[in-house]
């Protein structure tokens, strides 16, 4: 992958890990606290954000191209996954400077999570690139799990989101205070 493609994608989501810390897993390959837990390639990095009491965020990236973020809500306050998405995508874009998107659109896939693939363009250079929006519940909170990678590299990612994604669990008490 050519370095401004790397430099655009990395301003993009710098706004979105502002503030975060790194995460020491105690197993691991592991992530838990008191509202959820899932598996994680071993050798990727994951740094947290806690926007406040009610809005919390994570956000994993493997060694090469690729994020996974996870954003959590309380049941009350969330949006549906049609709508996360949209806006996720649109807060994307707009932080996306020096690069045009393609237009987007939303699929639904067979697993009931959301598939979004859109080209960004840097120069004279074109990345096809795929997002995956999911929605996992728990008695009083929501998290959205977001995956996001260039086309040419979601082989050596796929196996780390789909396992992300099918291990995730919102604790029963997760949300309440």
């Amino acid at each position: 992958m050519n370095t401004p493609l790397l430099s655009c994608l990395a301003a993009v989501f710098l706004a979105l890990v502002a503030g975060c810390t790194t995460y020491s897993p105690r197993i691991p390959g592991h992530y838990e606290d008191q509202h959820i837990s899932f598996n994680f390639p071993e050798h990727w990095k994951i740094t947290l954000r806690e926007v406040n009491e009610r809005t919390r965020s994570l956000i994993l990236e493997p060694p090469h191209q690729g994020l996974v973020f996870i954003k959590g809500y309380s049941a009350s306050t969330a949006p549906s996954l049609r709508e996360f998405a949209r806006e996720f995508s649109r807060a994307a874009a707009s932080q996306t400077q020096g690069a045009s998107l393609s237009t987007n659109s939303l699929r639904e896939v067979e697993d009931g999570s959301l598939e979004e693939r859109f080209d960004l363009k840097i120069k004279n250079t074109t990345v096809p690139h795929l997002r995956r929006y999911y929605r996992r519940e728990g008695a009083n909170a929501v998290y959205f799990i977001v995956t996001h990678v260039p086309v040419e590299d979601l082989e050596s990612t796929r196996s780390g989101f789909v396992g992300i994604a099918r291990d995730f669990r919102v604790k029963p008490t997760a949300g309440s205070n």
